[in-house]
């Protein structure tokens, strides 16, 4: 068969290393998304819309508040759904542009068993509005770079700590530059992509009675892609997504005080994946992939109590005509058994100092729809 011909079947699967990858606590704790623009290295005039229902099994052991050993049997992590919405347009010959709207970073949290930490709850929502431009330095060679205003507001009830806040809604501009190299012949093309590291002041009203303000300064990133032609209708892909939250220490005055350590104060994060697509029909292709995310040192907060995954996800997508639909799904295993860095306080006696919690055998599974029309 001729190489035109293998060429152009297989550029019609590059778009399944896009089937809609679930994620929840990937990346660093609460990134729900890894900081995904690889849309503006496609060609064409396109808007495509996914939404993502995700449902986590989060469960372990605490103590009673008198001490006894008590299961975490209702999952603290309760159900959620994330949406992204990509759109993209020539502006030129050479140039593109390009507008998102997605939910970097979130957190859902509810304790309700009867535990020391029952009533601890977490309710964190985020918003990303993204400009891009796209500009093609030559046919193998293409440059993006834009800006990002991302909002986002928080509330958090820890009642075992007597302690509650509410941060109100404020937003913070980042930049975002890459650039990818393609051989169109076989398919071939990798990015590296940047996001800044952005900043917001939240007024914070602290146990009801103290106002403060919160810092929050949402992680920059760095984003490789890499996919390539491998056989006839056939397409392999693989990333590596880096996080880098060092500097999004939730950390308001009046946690501090009481408690002499920050709220939550996560580590940095590598997400790797590797996966094959294949193109069955003019109509029908699917894809499979394999994630990984590195697991820390085994402790984790209960407002985030996750460390470490692997990811088996499954997509397909159907064409017809200038409309593609795509179904994913999702199961995430988390690695590693993890302890609270909360622990239990001198009135528990020769239980002092042992974490209030610990998780084991922890799971998410995630689904997730696409539309996407060519125009």
């Amino acid at each position: 068969m001729g190489l035109s011909r293998i060429i152009s079947r297989t550029l019609l699967v590059g778009l399944l290393a896009t089937v809609i990858p679930i994620s929840a606590f990937g990346g660093g704790g609460i990134s729900r998304d890894g900081q995904d623009v690889s849309f503006m290295y496609d060609n064409g005039n396109f808007l495509s819309v996914s939404v993502k229902q995700v449902t986590p099994k989060i469960t372990g052991s605490s103590y009673s508040p008198l001490g006894a050993p008590t299961a975490i049997s209702t999952s603290a992590s309760p159900e959620y759904s994330t949406y992204n919405v990509n759109y993209r347009q020539d502006a030129g010959e050479k140039t593109g542009l390009g507008f998102q709207v997605r939910t970097p970073i979130g957190a859902d949290i509810a304790y309700t068993d009867g535990t020391l930490i029952q009533g601890t709850t977490v309710d964190y929502d985020s918003q990303a509005v993204s400009l891009i431009g796209s500009y093609d330095q030559s046919r193998n060679l293409r440059f993006i770079g834009g800006f990002t205003s991302q909002s986002q507001n928080a509330e958090v009830a820890v009642p075992f700590a007597g302690y509650s806040a509410v941060a109100s809604k404020d937003s913070g501009m980042g930049l975002i530059a890459g650039a990818a190299y393609s051989i169109p012949e076989i398919a071939f093309r990798v990015s590296a992509t940047y996001f800044s590291e952005i900043t917001s002041e939240h007024p914070t009203l602290e146990n009801g009675v103290l106002p403060s303000t919160t810092t929050i300064d949402a992680p920059s990133g760095l984003n490789i892609d890499i996919r390539s032609g491998i056989m006839e209708d056939t397409l392999a892909f693989a990333s590596i997504v880096t996080q880098y939250w060092d500097g999004f220490v939730l950390d308001p005055p009046g946690w501090r005080g009481a408690v002499g350590s920050a709220l939550y104060d996560p580590a940095d994060k590598t997400t790797y994946l590797i996966g094959i697509g294949r193109k069955f029909s003019d109509s029908w292709a699917g894809s499979i992939s394999y994630g990984l995310s590195e697991e820390t040192d085994g402790t984790a907060t209960v407002l985030a109590p996750v460390d470490g995954s692997q990811d088996v996800t499954v997509g397909i997508r159907y064409t017809l005509d200038s409309v593609e639909l795509s179904l994913g799904g999702t199961l995430r295993t988390y690695t590693n058994d993890v302890s609270s860095t909360q622990q239990l306080p001198e009135a528990f006696g020769p239980l002092a100092g042992q974490s209030m919690a610990t998780y084991s055998d922890n799971t998410l599974i995630g689904i997730g729809l696409g539309v996407k029309y060519n125009y």
